[in-house]
């Protein structure tokens, strides 16, 4: 398990953009995000930074990310 985990860490940077910090402008268009589409904070800010990416689709187990339309197409899983 251990080296699994070590595994797809050192993969991590392959496979996806990741941002060591969140700048104020990015958590205030999240903040906008999720209190206009009724998002938990921690969606909003994850749609934010897929938005921010230009992410066209998003494959997810979130019901709250399945059902968002204004955006990436999301498909619940």
């Amino acid at each position: 398990m251990r080296e699994d985990v070590e595994a797809f860490l050192e993969e991590l940077p392959i496979l996806c953009v990741a941002h060591d910090t969140l700048s104020v402008d990015m958590i205030q268009r999240a903040v906008h995000l999720g209190w206009g589409n009724g998002l938990p904070m921690a969606d909003a800010l994850i749609l934010q930074a897929f938005l921010d990416e230009g992410v066209s689709r998003i494959l997810t187990t979130d019901h709250d990310l399945a059902a968002y339309e204004g955006g990436p197409e999301a498909e619940g899983l």
